[in-house]
């Protein structure tokens, strides 16, 4: 999987969006993805480099647990504009650039990730209604300032 994705980027021209490091940091909010011994990893620098032309999120994880446990994780680190968050995510998954790669990983388990500032108020618009309208898992995330998150907690219970 990871190497098929590589290959998707390479021949988009967007080979340089790839990070080196499984570490995000914005706006004093952190994210990473730390895989299992036997798994692979990569993240991909989305706003300005995957996607340039539009709204978009920060980046996207492809973790590959094992042979048949594939996931991506489409994320953004904000503060407390909720909403804008999934605004970000939403232009992010109806991107030519991110159906092209996401054709390259299916099966997976597809999932949405806003972490937030635990001030931001969540509530509106709602999850659900996001998560129907998107087609999508959303994951709400707030943590404190200067806090990261690990993505791999939210493999444990898919």
């Amino acid at each position: 999987m990871i190497s098929a994705i590589r290959k998707k980027l390479s021949a988009m021209d967007k080979a340089n969006c790839e990070s080196d490091s499984l570490i995000g940091q914005e706006k004093g909010r952190g994210v990473k993805l730390t895989p299992s011994s036997n798994g692979k990893a990569m993240k991909i620098k989305v706003d300005d480099c995957l996607i340039t032309d539009t709204r978009r999120c920060d980046c996207l994880y492809f973790y590959q647990q094992s042979k048949s446990k594939r996931h991506s994780f489409l994320v953004e680190l904000k503060g407390n504009n909720y909403a804008y968050a999934l605004e970000q995510l939403e232009a992010t998954k109806n991107h030519p650039n991110y159906i092209a790669l996401m054709n390259e990983n299916r099966p997976c388990n597809e999932l949405a990730v806003a972490i937030v500032s635990k001030k931001a108020r969540t509530n509106n618009p709602k999850k659900e209604e996001w998560e129907d309208l998107n087609q999508l898992r959303l994951m709400v995330i707030p943590i404190e300032d200067n806090d990261t998150y690990d993505l791999r907690m939210l493999t444990k219970s898919a």
